[in-house]
């Protein structure tokens, strides 16, 4: 238990992005919400890679302590790529920490000419229809140094099951 404790660590930014974004015949703005958990200022800065044309609000700024800051992305819808999907990459750095998110682009034609309804959204963040323990890897921000607690965490709760069932055995005993 000691061990899952001490593992655990918390990030000092949080960044909430959609996971999917639809381009139709128009540009498309998409907010980013990012949280300084930090209780000092942290300068921040915004790299985004995509196969479009596009506008970022701020690239470079300074979040007070507890902070947050609203960026927005314009996006620019292009008539060669229609009907297809590319992934994009989101990059947001604050302070010594690094914020990774592939955002996925879908480009679709004119609205009149949508023929299946958007992937839904829950809170602004996107849901997908899986189950078991691998979707654990489908996770955007997920971390090596992340996959690591879990499986300290794992290996800790087997050896604390099993310090309690052996404690069990012990008492029956006398």
């Amino acid at each position: 238990m000691a061990i899952t404790l001490i593992c655990i660590s918390t990030l000092a930014i949080s960044v909430d992005s959609p996971g999917t974004v639809y381009l139709y015949d128009e540009a498309k703005e998409v907010s980013l919400k990012i949280v300084n958990q930090e209780d000092s200022a942290q300068d921040y800065s915004i790299e985004f890679d995509a196969p479009t044309r596009f506008e970022l609000s701020k690239t470079t700024g300074t979040i007070a302590g507890n902070g947050r800051e609203t960026v927005s992305i314009k996006l620019y819808p292009r008539s060669d790529l229609v009907g297809q999907t590319y992934k994009s990459k989101l990059e947001v750095n604050i302070g010594n920490e690094r914020f990774v998110k592939q955002l996925r682009i879908v480009f679709r034609g004119a609205q009149e000419e949508q023929a299946e309804e958007p992937e839904p959204e829950v809170n602004g963040t996107e849901t997908d229809l899986a189950t078991s323990f691998f979707t654990l890897f489908a996770l955007p921000a997920i971390t090596a140094e992340l996959l690591v607690n879990l499986v300290l965490m794992v290996v800790s709760a087997i050896l604390l099951i099993a310090f309690i069932a052996r404690f069990v055995k012990r008492m029956e005993g006398h």
